[in-house]
């Protein structure tokens, strides 16, 4: 990782925001694409996946609640939802009460892709995690609050 080239390093007791930033930004994108060369088997790319595990069997859910879900804009759902209606992962159903938005339905094969994508994710936790128990317990409860916090910003921010 590269450093800054302060003249004056912080000291060890100050936290360096800027580092914190700089280290997820990079930690974010070499997640995501450990998560894309795993997905490679699955036939999915990057975003797919989440995309498919947000979907609730048996629940339809409007393009528009699905894009706030997954944190992207509606034209980003269209696109992914295109690709996966191709495979018969997904349908696009009409809203009965409002024949300006359309609903998502997740197939049975898509129920099924679930599956593997479920998999893949468990492995490459499983890869990630500390082997310790008790440090990966600590470790998750951090990054659900540190989801959670920046999932809030991002509702106040739009």
């Amino acid at each position: 990782m590269t450093k800054s080239l302060d003249a004056h390093p912080p000291a060890a007791t100050d936290i360096d925001f800027g580092e914190l930033a700089e280290d997820l930004v990079i930690l974010s994108k070499r997640i995501r694409a450990v998560f894309g060369i795993a997905l490679v088997e699955t036939d999915f790319h990057a975003g797919q996946d989440h995309m498919m595990m947000v979907l609730v069997p048996g629940t339809d859910i409007p393009v528009s609640e699905l894009a706030m879900e997954l944190d992207v804009r509606p034209s980003t759902v269209s696109k992914m939802v295109d690709r996966l209606a191709e495979r018969g992962l997904v349908v696009r159903l009409p809203d009965a009460k409002d024949n300006r938005k359309t609903l998502l339905r997740i197939t049975a094969e898509g129920v099924r892709a679930q599956a593997r994508i479920r998999t893949v994710w468990a492995e490459v936790g499983r890869r990630l995690a500390p082997k310790q128990q008790e440090e990966a317990a600590i470790m998750m409860i951090q990054i659900k609050r540190l989801n959670e916090a920046v999932h809030a910003h991002l509702l106040r921010s739009r």
